[in-house]
């Protein structure tokens, strides 16, 4: 018998002499034991020397589970305050690769905390590309999902089976830069617009289309780059009463503002045809029912401060794009987001340059300003314009309005 062995033996009898063996129970520190190598032993520790069940315990070697009959393999269960995720794997640096948490949700991981797809508690697949950007594609368990039907189609469907179900609206690409709506493939399609309050300020190069209430009636819009908003369904009903005859069913009535220049106009086109269709004269005094032009002035907006606001939301979003470029690299570089360079960020091709996005005043604009000697800030007119003179009077003028 080795000397281990005899000890092992000699401490087994020593316990059972204590009266340790013969209880009703053995203590946990005293269930097993363990060979100090020179011929002692002592109580092995779970956790330590063994792998304890109320312990945590790191493997350092492969693990296996071989099951031996149909069952549950691998059983966990989550603490009844769970917060932290069930499951959480990782490479060898540390870095999260997959997390399922007690809610269901789950995600992968590619480089970092920004790079990332997964599903989250309501069934909505999303995710964050690396450049920290993030995205959803569709709701599994709900109506009207969304699913790209091929390429260059996507579409909507209004059924929660999401492999199959009718198509009935989608977006297709028509050509480099265009889409047009598609009704399940046909072709067909167009666009509802639910009215705005106002249609804003387009951005730099752009310009709006929109609806927007006019005595009642949603009714489509256009506005430029100028500030000249066109109501293009032509029958705007907010000029004064005298403007419009009853006997007309549908009063073609166009009008139009600018809103740098405070002026709206309004010209109901179907009483200047009956007119001159019928030999009447047209006439210019306002209230009357043969005048066919209306205009009035309003408080204008400020071209150089849309100007400057429109800067600075372009140089924000760059400065947002930069920061999230910036952490998807740390986060795979594994350092601090502050240790990545703006010319490592510049690099990949995803942080548009800083450029001026801000434009001069049009020069017809700048014309109509001079009138009022005041080429730099948008005027206001009934404050600023005499009545023989400025913009208002001018085109007042020029329609013969007096």
């Amino acid at each position: 018998m080795s000397a281990t062995a005899k000890a092992i033996a000699y401490k087994l009898w020593s316990l059972y002499k204590a009266g340790v063996l013969g209880g009703a129970s053995i203590p946990a520190t005293s269930a097993l034991l363990k060979g100090d190598g020179a011929g002692g032993v002592s109580a092995a520790t779970a956790g330590t020397d063994y792998p304890g069940l109320a312990t945590a315990n790191t493997f350092t070697r492969k693990q296996m589970v071989d099951g031996s009959q149909d069952e549950v393999q691998l059983h966990v269960q989550g603490h009844a305050t769970q917060t932290n995720p069930l499951l959480l794997i990782e490479k060898s640096d540390g870095t999260d690769r997959f997390t399922l948490s007690e809610d269901g949700s789950f995600k992968i991981y590619f480089g970092g905390v920004n790079d990332w797809v997964g599903m989250n508690s309501s069934g909505t697949l999303q995710g964050r590309d690396n450049n920290g950007i993030q995205w959803m594609f569709v709701s599994a368990s709900t109506v009207n999902s969304i699913r790209q039907v091929s390429d260059g189609y996507f579409g909507f469907n209004s059924t929660t089976d999401l492999s199959g179900g009718a198509i009935d609206t989608g977006l297709s690409r028509a050509a480099a830069g265009w889409v047009k709506p598609d009704a399940g493939g046909s072709g067909a399609g167009g666009f509802e617009l639910p009215q705005v309050a106002s249609g804003g300020t387009p951005g730099s190069n752009a310009a709006r289309v929109y609806s927007k209430d006019v005595a009642g009636t949603a009714e489509v819009h256009v506005l430029d780059e100028a500030g000249t908003e066109t109501q293009i369904s032509p029958h705007a009903a907010d000029g004064p009463a005298w403007l419009y005859d009853l006997e007309d069913p549908m009063p073609h009535v166009l009008c139009e503002r600018n809103h740098y220049l405070g002026i709206a106009r309004w010209t109901n086109f179907s009483r200047l045809v009956r007119l001159l269709s019928t030999g009447q004269p047209v006439t210019n005094a306002p209230g009357l029912a043969t005048t066919c032009v209306h205009v009035a002035s309003f408080k204008p907006r400020d071209w150089h401060a849309d100007q400057a606001a429109k800067q600075a939301a372009h140089d924000t979003r760059i400065l947002e794009r930069l920061r999230k470029v910036k952490g998807s690299l740390a986060g795979r570089a594994g350092i601090l987001p502050d240790q990545v360079t703006t010319a490592e960020a510049y690099a990949t091709g995803h942080v548009p340059a800083p450029k001026d996005i801000r434009k001069s005043m049009p020069l017809w604009m700048q014309a109509r300003f001079a009138a009022l000697n005041d080429p730099r800030e948008a005027p206001d007119i009934e404050a600023k314009a005499a009545p023989a003179a400025g913009i208002f009077a001018r085109l007042k003028g020029w329609l013969g309005l007096g």
